[in-house]
Formats: C-alpha cells, structure tokens, sequence
C-alpha cells in the first residue's frame, strides 16, 4: 500500500514539475517583494513535485527574508512550511504551530490563523483524534467562509482535504456541499484537484446510492486523468466505474474498465489493486456465463489473497469461488468457501459496526462541540453587536452633536449677522426719522410763528385803523389805509388751506396723532381737533384763539365744550395731549 503511495504521489509530482520554476523565478528576483498568493502558488507548485529538501531550504530563507523585510505573513508561511520538510518531534511541531498560531492572531490574519488551525486538523485526522479533527476543520472552514474562499490562496485543496475527512465519517452530503465549493475555486493548473474532486464526489454519491451520478463523476474524472496522462489513477478510476456497473448489474460495462484497472495496476505493481480487480472481473464472468474464465482468473490470485489485500476483496474472493462451485455442484468445496465468506463477513461486519459506532460517538461529540462553539460565537457576536450598536449609538449622538452645535453656531452668527444689519438699518432708519421729527418741528414751528406773526400784523393793522377812525382822514392817509385794508383781505386767518398745510407739517412732527384722535373719537368737530393740535404744541391762548380766529372767550367756551364731551367718553384734554 505504501508503494501504491508513493508511486502516486511521484506521477502526480513529476505532472506538475513544470510549473515550478517560472513561478520560482518570480519569487527570487531581487526586485520582487513576493507577496502571500504567489508564495502559496509557488509552495503548492514544490509540494507537488516532492521537492521537499529544497521547500526545507525555502522556508528557511523566506524566514530570513520574512525578518529582514518585517513582513509577519511571510514568516508565518515559513514556519509553516517548516513542518513536512523538517524532521520533527510532536512537541517540536507543536511549539511551531502555536506560534505560527499567535503571530497571526497578533496581526489580526484571518487567513493564516485559518491555516493553523486547518494544519492541527490535520495533525488531528493522522492521529486518529477525529472529534478533535472535527473542531479544527470546523473552525478553519468557519474562518475560511468569513473571509471569502475567493480571497483565500488555493482554497479548493484545503476544502478537498476536508472532504475526504467528512467522507472517511460518513457524513458524505456535508463532503459533496464542500466538493461543490471546492469545483468552484479550483485552479486550473492544480491538475491533481481537477481530476480528485469529480472523484470524491463520485465516491460520496456511490454511498449515496445514487449510482448514474456516481458513473457520470467517473467519467469526468477518468477524462482528466487521461488528458494528464495519469496511468495509476486511470487504472484506480476505471476500477472505482467498474464497481458502479457491477452494483447496477451492468458486468458487460464493468469487464473492459476492470480490465483497464487491472493491466494498469500489473504495470505499476500495485497489487491490491490488482487482485481487487480480478475478483471483480471473475464476478462480471460469472453472472455473464463465462464459467471457465471466472475460474481462471480467481485462480492467478490465489497465492495474492493471502498478501496485503482488504478484508472486502478477501469477502469478495470467496464468495466468487463459493458461486463458482455451487454452479459445478461440488457442495463440499461450496460449503469451504460459504464458511470463509461468512466468517469473513461477519468480521467485516463487527469492524463495519464499530467503526459506525466510533464515528456515530465522534459525530454527536462534534455535534455538542460545535453546539457548544455555535453558543460562544452567537454571545460573542451578540456581545460584540451590542458593543457595536452602542459605539455606533455614540458616535451617532457625537455627529448628531457636532452638527447640532456647528450648525447652531452657524445659526447663532447668521442671527447675529441679521441682528446687527436689523440694528444697524433700525438705527439709520430712528436717525432719519429723528432728523425728519426735528425738521417737521422746525416746519411746525416756522408755520406757527408764520401764524402768529400773521395775526399779529392783521391785529397790528386792526389797531392802526381803529386809531385812524378817531383823526380826521386826510388824502395821504386814506390812501395809506386803502393799501393796509387790501393787505388785511388778503391775509386770512388761518384758511383751510393753511390748516391742511399745518395738518401735514403737524402729521410729520406728531404722526398718526391726528388719525389716532379721528379713530378715537370720531365725534369731535374741525374746530375742536384744530383746538387740541395748537394745544399739543403749548401755544398760549391769545395764540390759539388768533390762530384760530376767534376771540380768547370764544376759544375758553371751546375748551369748556369740549372737556364736556370728553367727560362723557371718561377722559380728559390732558390725557389726549400725552
């Protein structure tokens, strides 16, 4: 079996040496910082060819490389690599992955902490600790799915790998979920995956019974190994499509592949295979009427089946021969065989049984594992939202704050910005009308003294003609009262068009006092607002009653009347002159 192995394993690396040394080329050029995907390819190309003494020599110097350039990614994958190609004790390569393990953590490298734990899955699936396997894988895939298989390097061999595992547990609809995956992110120089995962998934829907999909991943897989020239894994694959024929009773189908299986795995001396194979061919001959050919070919194995085979070829082999002699009627040798078949069987049966149990115990362990595990990453990830939900509330109510308080302030200037030009225009606009009250009041004043000066010259003239009545009228003098008389018709006592001009200079010094007076009381006369504006402006009563016209007693009845009325409406002349 460990030269089947081996034989293997240099066929597929000799396939793939090719590739090894362009990308050789790219990591040691001088100019050239390598960066983690071409290490992983160039490390991928090596462990295909088996080149493990020059990996060991590699690792060493990207580790120095790693160092010298400070780059945490590189010196992990050197200590990686480390592993397969350096002579190891168990506790040595524990010491490596634990650090490969916390360097990663260190730098937060999601996808080299999945490595290392993908690596102790490893370690745990060779020493048969598969609940402990199971937790690794778990973890790695878990990591592996977060970050994006398509930003891991190569993801389709590590998903292949934990699909063999899952197969060899039984578990074969978890192993095709994976498988699906891995065809996904295959590379297509990974000439080895190309052809291995249409394998497994062939193998996975065999133990599914579902045997047409199991024959058409056959064929895809045989395909490939052609295409590479592949002669051990045509022979394995051929043998692997003839058992689905077999299982469907299709023994014309199954006798050339199984006799493809077998010449291939006589070239290469791999002699399980062979006599697996020829028990098979003597089944197919058998149950297709070639008696004689059936015995033939159990016969060149019989010195083989006592070799390295499997317990199922061993089964297979005497139940060939039991069949054989039951057709030839020889009951004795029949019965030898039918005894060996069943002791066998019933071996096969117990190991079957324990295995299923072992695994069945490893699975509902996993299963608490995991559950347990599932728990810790929903608190943790709970935790972390509503550690996050509050830093996000914070930093919300932060910006929500900056804002309020800058667009606040902004507000506040563009207030203050309004506030001093309303302040500023307020103002303007009080000194325009201060200096338009201290004109009307000039006006008014002017207009008043106009006034008075007006009845003063008229009661000037009054008085001078009154004095002429009393002399003797001469030529001279007549003429000179003639020109003052004509003065006097000219000079009106205060005419309606002197109130509406002292109106307008009264509204401009006093505004709205005379509409407010209209409003207020509605009732008063011409004679009694004009008594009310001259007394606004404190004029004396001889004054008022010149201005007016009329004699002082006559403007003290006006007053008497109109406090009259204003008593009625409960007000005073004092009150409206406020």
């Amino acid at each position: 079996m460990k030269l089947t192995v081996y034989i293997f394993l240099s066929l597929i690396f000799y396939s793939a040496f090719s590739q090894s040394p362009d990308v050789m080329l790219t990591i040691n050029r001088e100019s050239d910082t390598p960066t983690y995907k071409r290490l992983i390819v160039y490390y991928n190309c090596n462990y295909v060819i088996g080149d493990s003494l020059h990996e060991s020599n590699i690792s060493t110097n990207l580790f120095d490389w790693s160092n010298k350039r400070n780059d945490d990614n590189v010196k992990i994958e050197a200590l990686l690599w480390k592993l397969p190609y350096t002579k190891l004790n168990s506790s040595e390569r524990n010491k490596i992955i634990l650090e490969a393990g916390k360097l990663a953590k260190q730098i937060n490298s999601l996808i080299q902490e999945a490595n290392v734990y993908f690596i102790m899955a490893q370690d745990y699936k060779v020493a048969n600790k598969n609940i402990d396997a199971y937790e690794y894988f778990y973890k790695a895939i878990d990591l592996y799915e977060k970050i994006g298989f398509e930003n891991v390097p190569n993801p389709a061999r590590n998903l292949l790998s934990y699909s063999d595992f899952l197969y060899k547990m039984g578990d074969y609809t978890a192993a095709l979920k994976w498988l699906s995956i891995a065809e996904k992110y295959k590379i297509p120089q990974d000439r080895f995956i190309k052809m291995h995962i249409p394998n497994t998934i062939a193998l996975c829907y065999k133990k599914l019974n579902n045997l047409q999909l199991s024959i058409y991943y056959n064929l895809q897989a045989i395909d490939i190994a052609k295409k590479d020239s592949n002669a051990i894994w045509i022979g394995i694959l051929s043998g692997n499509l003839a058992d689905n024929y077999i299982s469907l009773k299709q023994y014309e189908k199954a006798i050339p592949y199984l006799q493809t299986s077998i010449a291939l795995a006589q070239k290469h001396s791999i002699i399980d295979n062979e006599v697996e194979g020829k028990v098979r061919l003597a089944q197919c001959y058998l149950n297709t009427n070639n008696i004689e050919l059936a015995f033939n070919t159990l016969q060149k194995i019989d010195s083989l089946t006592k070799e390295d085979c499997s317990l199922t070829t061993k089964i297979n082999y005497n139940l060939q021969y039991a069949t054989y002699y039951k057709i030839k009627n020889d009951a004795n040798r029949e019965l030898y065989y039918y005894k060996n078949y069943h002791q066998l069987k019933d071996s096969a049966f117990n190991q079957s049984f324990g295995l299923q149990f072992a695994n069945n115990r490893v699975k509902i362990e996993v299963a608490r594992k995991l559950e347990i595990i599932k728990q810790l990453n929903a608190e943790k990830k709970t935790s972390d939202f509503i550690r996050n939900l509050i830093i996000l509330f914070l930093v919300f109510i932060a910006i929500i704050g900056v804002v309020f308080f800058y667009h606040k302030n902004i507000a506040h200037k563009q207030k203050q910005k309004l506030l001093k030009l309303e302040n500023e225009k307020l103002e303007r606009e009080k000194l325009i009308r201060e200096n338009e009250l201290v004109i009307a009041e000039q006006k008014l004043q002017e207009f008043t003294n106009y006034i008075i000066e007006k009845n003063n010259l008229i009661e000037k003239i009054q008085n001078e003609l009154s004095q002429k009545q009393q002399n003797e009228i001469k030529k001279i003098d007549k003429e000179i009262d003639i020109e003052k008389i004509n003065q006097l018709s000219n000079l009106t006592i205060l005419t309606e068009d002197d109130w509406i001009n002292f109106k307008k200079l009264f509204d401009d010094a006093f505004p709205k006092f005379i509409t407010n007076l209209n409003i207020s009381y509605p009732q008063l006369t011409k004679a009694e607002q004009r008594f009310i504006c001259l007394s606004k402006l404190k004029l004396s009563t001889k004054d008022m009653a010149n201005m007016l016209a009329i004699s002082p007693s006559s403007l003290h009845q006006l007053k008497y009347r109109l406090r009259q009325k204003l008593n009625q409406s409960g007000d005073d002349i004092e009150v409206l002159l406020d």
